[in-house]
């Protein structure tokens, strides 16, 4: 019945502590008390005997020793921590024994982690052709273009920078993440997506059925295709298309 009652007692002060957020203090490492046994020792600010001194300690004096490195105990003396020669200090040989075993025994390392990835994501931004778009893409420079709905990417060769930006797929494999996106065969339907170029990310819309004059001609693709951006215009009525522009408003909702 007693050894109930302790029990119960434990049990209930442990809940305390938890729910007061008290801790058990953390027990310091177990300590020995050394006697120097020779005058004009140095104390040492390293374990070696080319390490500078902070000073030096005589005999019979009491030192408080905190490990041991090689030949020295790591001291403190004095309100100072340092080094000195075992051979110098007296201490009991169970203390000895302790110290090396410590010694011997690695500290085991905290466990970390593994810090993921960061993931790169970029600002969607809305390029607004007539001011800095026109003159932005460079000619012969690539960008990777990413449909919004699909998620696909894929790197495009920039051709010109009129009325809107005018490119072609890269490579057949680019060609063909294209027309994927349509489900096989290219349209004229409107659709949104991300254009990435030189570190940045603009929200267009592309037209994907190839026309007009090509520089890549092993790319499985006749032409070449044409992206919007806010504010520019097609080559056939010089004016601003609705449907592209309401795919530009979808882009911008996205990330890459």
């Amino acid at each position: 019945m007693l050894n109930s009652s302790k029990r119960l007692a434990a049990l209930l002060l442990t809940l305390v502590l938890l729910l007061t957020g008290i801790t058990w203090p953390a027990y310091a490492a177990k300590t020995y008390t050394g006697t120097v046994t020779k005058d004009r020792i140095f104390f040492r600010s390293r374990p070696s005997t080319s390490a500078g001194y902070k000073g030096r300690v005589n005999k019979g004096d009491k030192l408080t020793v905190l490990g041991i490195s090689g030949n020295f105990y790591k001291v403190k003396f004095k309100g100072k921590t340092g080094y000195v020669m075992c051979k110098f200090v007296n201490l009991p040989s169970s203390a000895v024994t302790a110290l090396k075993k410590a010694a011997a025994t690695p500290t085991p390392k905290k466990a970390t982690a593994t810090p993921k990835p960061a993931a790169t994501k970029y600002k969607t931004l809305n390029l607004k052709w007539y001011n800095t778009g026109k003159n932005l893409f460079k000619r012969n420079s690539t960008i990777v273009v990413k449909d919004v709905k699909t998620g696909k990417t894929w790197n495009c060769k920039v051709m010109y920078g009129t009325n809107h930006l005018d490119v072609e797929p890269l490579t057949k494999s680019d060609t063909s993440k294209m027309k994927s996106v349509y489900g096989g065969s290219i349209n004229y339907k409107r659709r949104p997506v991300l254009v990435q170029y030189k570190g940045k990310v603009y929200a267009g819309s592309m037209y994907g059925v190839p026309h007009g004059e090509q520089t890549i001609t092993n790319n499985n693709f006749n032409g070449q295709f044409c992206i919007h951006f806010t504010g520019s215009k097609t080559h056939g009525s010089d004016k601003v298309d609705a449907d592209h522009q309401a795919a530009i408003k979808t882009a911008l909702k996205a990330t890459w």
